[in-house]
């Protein structure tokens, strides 16, 4: 079975969305006749990219116009790559392009997709996954049975994966066409938030809802800042905005893996245990 890797150099969390990938690449079970990696770029051609820690047969590096922010066109491009290099597998990226893109291009390609896989198997030219449901409560063992299969990872606690110089050989820049989209009228580009350095921090406390109000969640952030740990909290604790989105835990934001984690006023629920549990 052939398999392609997706990554676009432009996310703030490549280098996490590579190790969540790799991690998965690793198991020696899991042979395949090549592995694709299929990086997407804007502006100049990348020096550097996640270094892999498996065996790629092929680095691609694919084009995408500055102002072209869409995923209708990066759908074009990756249905003429699946076509052109005839992969079965294609492992995307755990955050919501990356969903987005596996379940439209499975779509589209008459295969099959899956999201939030946790791992999987490949028997002959069957896989089976497996994937957190119902609330991560259980995990669920699915069977796909029509390819291309197009996966999109779960988010697992990992450290991100340095960056090192493309290899010697220059890779391959594939040039792609792709048509406008005249539906689309218009379109607002809004900016990703600062990295807080929450993903990345070795001491960690996290606020909850029995934190009551704004003022205590301030005074743990001071405590936080005292012992030199990033401050983490709760989806209440955003909900009710005492502090920024950027610092949620849980399925829905950060996944972490500290030395240390300090939980303070957090009731524990499996959709926030998910995020501390590597801690």
């Amino acid at each position: 079975m052939n398999a392609a890797i997706v990554l676009f150099m432009d996310s703030p969390s490549l280098q996490q969305q590579a190790a969540e990938i790799y991690a998965l690449l690793k198991d020696p079970a899991r042979r395949f006749s090549s592995v694709e990696l299929w990086l997407f770029y804007k502006g100049a051609p990348p020096e550097r990219f996640p270094a892999p820690d498996c065996s790629i047969s092929a680095v691609r590096l694919v084009a995408v116009r500055q102002d072209d922010h869409l995923p209708e066109s990066r759908l074009q491009m990756l249905s003429q790559l699946a076509d052109r290099f005839a992969v079965e597998l294609i492992l995307f990226p755990s955050d919501g392009l990356g969903m987005e893109l596996a379940t439209r291009l499975a779509y589209r390609l008459s295969g099959s997709a899956c999201l939030q896989v946790l791992a999987y198997g490949i028997s002959g030219h069957t896989v089976t996954v497996t994937k957190p449901v119902y609330g991560s409560n259980l995990r669920a063992r699915f069977r796909l049975t029509a390819p291309p299969y197009c996966l999109s990872m779960a988010r697992q606690p990992c450290r991100p994966i340095p960056l090192v110089p493309l290899p010697d050989h220059t890779p391959e820049i594939i040039p792609l066409n792709t048509a406008p989209c005249a539906w689309v009228k218009e379109t607002v580009t809004v900016p990703d938030p600062p990295d807080t350095g929450l993903t990345d921090a070795d001491r960690v406390i996290v606020v909850g809802q029995g934190a009551a109000n704004r003022e205590t969640v301030d005074y743990i952030k001071g405590i936080a800042a005292g012992i030199g740990a990033e401050l983490g909290a709760s989806r209440p604790v955003v909900m009710n905005a005492w502090t920024d989105m950027s610092r949620l835990v849980g399925v829905s934001g950060a996944i972490l893996s500290p030395r240390l984690c300090i939980a303070a006023g957090v009731s524990g629920t499996a959709v926030f245990a998910a995020g501390i549990r590597a801690s």
